[in-house]
């Protein structure tokens, strides 16, 4: 893909211009590719666009490197999403306190502690939510498998009803 404009609009300079250094070439969510100003010369398109002093802007043919999707696998976050019915509001209280902890020492965070559930489609009326988010599913795995959390999962058991499912995401 190559875009054609007039250099002096993004300040690059003409392409006779004197070696400044490198240019970036490349805007926004794209690769970027950097070309010294004698290889962006030889691509260099002469078209002459008049000027109010008499002079001449170069157009600069500009290559952008190829577009990196917008997430990989490696990079990609994970959520964890809890639908939780309380049975011992007591019992429940004391595990909020011993699972925060544990969600932080594994770079997670809350997204969703509770708050108010609306259904908007289906039949589906969960009475609480929660949704962790953490930097990949592996590092999700890892604190829901963890020995740190293995007391207050089994609290959890003890005193609500789950169902959980862990989704990649952006």
């Amino acid at each position: 893909m190559c875009f054609d404009f007039p250099t002096s609009l993004f300040g690059l300079g003409s392409a006779r211009g004197s070696r400044v250094g490198d240019h970036v070439l490349a805007i926004a969510d794209f690769s970027l590719k950097t070309v010294s100003a004698r290889h962006r010369n030889q691509h260099a398109r002469r078209m002459r666009y008049p000027n109010r002093k008499g002079r001449s802007i170069t157009q600069q043919r500009i290559l952008i490197a190829r577009r990196k999707p917008l997430a990989t696998p490696y990079y990609m976050s994970a959520y964890i999403i809890v639908e939780v019915e309380i049975t011992d509001p007591v019992g429940y209280e004391e595990y909020k306190k011993l699972a925060g902890p544990t969600v932080e020492q594994y770079g997670g965070k809350y997204i969703v502690r509770g708050g108010a559930c609306e259904t908007l489609e289906g039949d589906w009326k969960p009475k609480r939510i929660v949704i962790l988010q953490f930097e990949n599913a592996e590092r999700a795995k890892a604190w829901l498998n963890c020995s740190e959390y293995a007391k207050p999962r089994k609290m959890r058991h003890r005193t609500a009803k789950t169902r959980m499912i862990l989704v990649e995401g952006l």
